[in-house]
């Protein structure tokens, strides 16, 4: 209940207690006045947070900025709803225990994590800075913050298609171009790239590349040897799918 609505309620129930002494004298004050502390007591009862251990300080605030910071020069990966147990320490010093289901871990320029979540506590979308998560449980069990954190950035399927695009980069410009020469990338298309790459095809975002960018990548599978240049040229077929043959001999056709 907000506090000015408190106020509200206390000031009506308060004028009764008056209204009755005055009227019926103190009888009906006293029954009125037990009311008053039955509704306190309950307010106070349903305002204290059900996740703080006994001794810890819960801040009446968070000082952490509500729903998600935008971190300018992080590189930012999404996790699938992942649920754990945290120990923080705000910047005053200030400990609480709360109950979080992770969004996204961000990595800073510097190396620095933060991670987003709904904070079940509050109830809201915060950031927490991992350097004051003192504890973390999942399920239970006792983890490393550093490691934990670092491992659902290794595995976020953002993390997974930056290791595509560093390390297999033509491949992936390659079919790309061909996937979308009508403009689209349609679902069929996302699983043959899935399968080609083996990862969850829905990792892969869609977007444009120029006819001279694709003459440039396919020059340099060129000089693959064929072994390798197969299975390339096997998906690149698939991608074609019912698009017209001119377009085949002008993509696949410059696949020597």
């Amino acid at each position: 209940m907000k506090k000015s609505m408190k106020y509200f309620v206390f000031g009506l129930l308060g004028l009764g207690v008056i209204g009755a002494i005055i009227e019926n004298g103190f009888g009906v004050a006293l029954v009125l006045a037990a009311i008053v502390l039955v509704v306190f007591i309950v307010i106070k009862l349903r305002n204290l947070p059900q996740s703080a251990s006994p001794g810890m300080s819960l801040p009446d605030k968070d000082l952490e900025k509500d729903d998600f910071i935008d971190w300018g020069d992080a590189n930012q990966y999404h996790v699938l709803n992942e649920n754990v147990s945290i120990t923080y320490q705000n910047q005053k010093g200030q400990v609480s225990e709360r109950n979080i289901t992770i969004a996204n871990v961000l990595r800073t320029g510097d190396g620095q994590l933060l991670v987003h979540a709904h904070c079940h506590l509050r109830n809201a979308n915060r950031t927490f800075y991992a350097s004051r998560i003192q504890k973390m449980e999942r399920e239970g069990q006792e983890v490393d913050v550093e490691s934990f954190l670092n491992a659902l950035i290794e595995n976020s399927p953002d993390r997974v298609y930056e290791r595509i695009e560093e390390n297999r980069e033509e491949e992936l410009l390659a079919l790309m171009y061909i996937a979308k020469l009508d403009g689209r990338l349609t679902k069929n298309e996302r699983e043959i790239l899935g399968v080609y790459f083996g990862v969850d095809p829905d990792i892969f975002p869609s977007f444009d590349m120029t006819a001279a960018t694709y003459k440039k990548v396919i020059k340099t599978i060129n000089a693959w040897d064929e072994e390798k240049k197969a299975p390339l040229r096997a998906a690149m077929i698939q991608l074609m799918g019912k698009k017209p043959d001119d377009m085949k001999k002008a993509t696949v056709g410059m696949l020597r």
